[in-house]
């Protein structure tokens, strides 16, 4: 009863691989990952199918098994030093920050806590994810 879906896409957790494998082989379907939280009101990044450049026949890598995709349009991720609030550079791990029209204004009277989950970088808010994680070469 799948056929009529186009993307299966998980997140909340790392998809286990033997979960990726056990399902594409069950439904004939690939799980692609995403990254998100509630606070980003909750998608922030997203593997999808490969897909044919419309103007010079390349293929756009949409994917990349292992990572939690690329950002939505919009939406920007940094890594940082979790003390400095430093921009790491391409590969090296930090903590992921999160900017994009999807941040929340913040929790509902409690600026404490508010005041917790975002940073103000350059103009843009950015939210705090308290995550670990790095940007690849490819932007995943």
């Amino acid at each position: 009863m799948l056929q009529s879906l186009r993307i299966v896409v998980a997140g909340a957790e790392k998809l286990d691989e033997n979960v990726r494998t056990s399902f594409a082989l069950k439904f004939h379907k690939s799980i692609y990952e995403g990254y998100g939280a509630t606070e980003i009101a909750p998608v922030a990044s997203v593997n999808l199918p490969d897909a044919m450049g419309a103007h010079y026949q390349q293929i756009q890598h949409g994917s990349k098994p292992g990572s939690v995709g690329m950002p939505l349009p919009g939406t920007s991720f940094k890594t940082v030093d979790p003390d400095s609030f430093e921009e790491l550079p391409t590969g090296e791990a930090g903590m992921i920050l999160i900017s994009g029209p999807q941040i929340m204004q913040g929790y509902l009277n409690d600026p404490n806590c508010t005041a917790k989950a975002l940073h103000e970088i350059g103009g843009h808010r950015w939210y705090i994810t308290g995550d670990k994680g790095f940007i690849d070469e490819d932007g995943f």
